[in-house]
């Protein structure tokens, strides 16, 4: 260390890895060493240096002296430390970084137009004056306008600015003019979000009417299913009734056709006996008409005999009466079902 001048690195003591010197020393993390200041010549040893970590210590100041000396720098992270302001021309020269961390600190004042990269990420999150961090381009012009209103530069930030910018009021004058716009914008924003706010309440009534409509119709289905199941159980009923009837109509249909093939039965046992009837006449005609060959011998048997006969003719006629009477019924055809 530099007696004359406490920020500066005399002397780095160390062993690189095998085939690596100082030149390819890319990061450097300091962390939790209670250092109060940052070195001004760390680029003398590591001049490739992307990536700083000072975070955890108790450094109270930092400038563009303490940055520059690291044109390629990407990332810096100065999270809790004693930091009370920044100047605007902090990150004149770091044209690369992407990430810068100051939460934690005790952030009051800020230089006028704060360089800050339009891509990255950006913590500003727990300090005195803002608590704020941006990830995108909307969310950095935020922090931009936020810093430039919560977070004011100190006289003598001014006094720099006025000496090393005598364009300032011209350039205040347009700073202003872009917040107004910012503004005007924001605003603009803020009525089209009522008007959203406005039009969703109104599509929320819209939609709790259609619900309340939607309740109606079931309700209203309700009734109409009830109705239904109340004529479905009497359409059970009558056809239970005529299930039933058409059952007792099977069941006369089947007793029915029974009779008439008990009918046909006896109307077939009929005729056999009018067939058998018939032989027994022819058989009887053959015995008169021999009876009658035979009366010729004597008178008595031929009365006697010529009486039976009368008797059996007359028989005959009637058996022949009843035969044709008989066949007749054969003759007519019974419905076979």
């Amino acid at each position: 260390m530099d007696a004359a001048n406490s920020e500066k690195i005399v002397r780095i003591n160390g062993t690189h890895q095998y085939g690596n010197q100082s030149i390819n020393v890319q990061g450097l993390t300091v962390q939790n060493n209670r250092l109060t200041y940052m070195p001004v010549n760390i680029a003398e040893f590591f001049p490739n240096i992307i990536f700083l970590d000072f975070s955890l210590n108790e450094i109270s100041f930092v400038n563009i002296t303490h940055i520059r000396q690291f044109p390629h720098l990407l990332r810096i992270n100065l999270n809790t430390n004693k930091i009370t302001q920044l100047d605007s021309n902090l990150f004149a020269a770091s044209h690369s970084i992407k990430f810068i961390n100051f939460s934690g600190n005790k952030i009051k004042h800020v230089g006028h137009d704060l360089i800050l990269p339009n891509s990255g990420q950006i913590f500003f999150n727990a300090n005195a004056c803002i608590n704020e961090q941006a990830v995108d381009l909307d969310q950095i012009a935020i922090l931009r306008f936020k810093l430039l209103l919560q977070c004011p530069p100190t006289i003598s930030q001014i006094e720099n600015t006025l000496e090393s910018r005598p364009n300032l009021i011209t350039k205040l004058n347009s700073q202003v003019e872009r917040l107004q716009t910012e503004t005007d914008k924001l605003d603009h924003r803020q009525l089209e979000i009522i008007a959203g706010f406005e039009n969703l309440a109104k599509m929320v009534e819209s939609i709790c009417k259609q619900f309340e409509d939607v309740l109606t119709v079931v309700d209203n289905l309700k009734s109409s299913v009830s109705e239904l199941d109340m004529e479905v159980q009497t359409m059970n009923e009558v056809v239970g009734k005529v299930t039933s009837k058409v059952n007792g109509l099977v069941e006369e249909n089947e007793r029915i056709y029974q009779i008439q093939m008990e009918m046909r039965s006896d109307v077939i046992n009929l005729g056999n006996r009018i067939a058998v009837i018939r032989n027994q006449g022819q058989i009887l005609s053959a015995r008169t008409d021999a009876l009658e060959n035979g009366l010729s011998d004597t008178n008595v048997i031929v009365e006697t005999h010529s009486d039976l006969l009368k008797s059996v003719r007359s028989k005959n006629w009637k058996l022949e009466k009843r035969v044709e009477i008989l066949e007749s019924i054969i003759d007519v055809k019974l419905p076979i079902t």
